[in-house]
């Protein structure tokens, strides 16, 4: 999902949304959202990616049903949310 100013055609949101209801497929969406940073942040270590993901945003706090959490860098705000078993990570620009 995206939103994006119809007038300067540039990006204000970006969201992937992926399945967590069981580990194999918990796996395969910490891989896209690791991927989905890279894209927003190119500059971004492999560490610095897995540092937001599971330090920053709490993907490591075990309980996933009920996070809602952001973190805010100097150019982008990542925010993670849990609806109906689905995690949904956000990116939009902070500027």
């Amino acid at each position: 999902m995206s939103d994006v100013d119809n007038n300067t055609g540039n990006v204000l949101l970006l969201t992937i949304t992926g399945d967590v209801s069981s580990p194999s497929k918990y796996d395969d969406v910490l891989t896209a959202f690791e991927h989905f940073i890279a894209v927003s942040n190119p500059s971004l270590s492999t560490e610095q990616r897995r540092t937001i993901l599971m330090d920053q945003l709490g993907l490591s706090n075990g309980d996933l049903s009920s996070i809602n959490t952001t973190y805010e860098t100097k150019w982008l705000q990542y925010r993670l949310g849990n609806t109906n078993g689905y995690l949904a990570l956000s990116i939009k620009p902070t500027i």
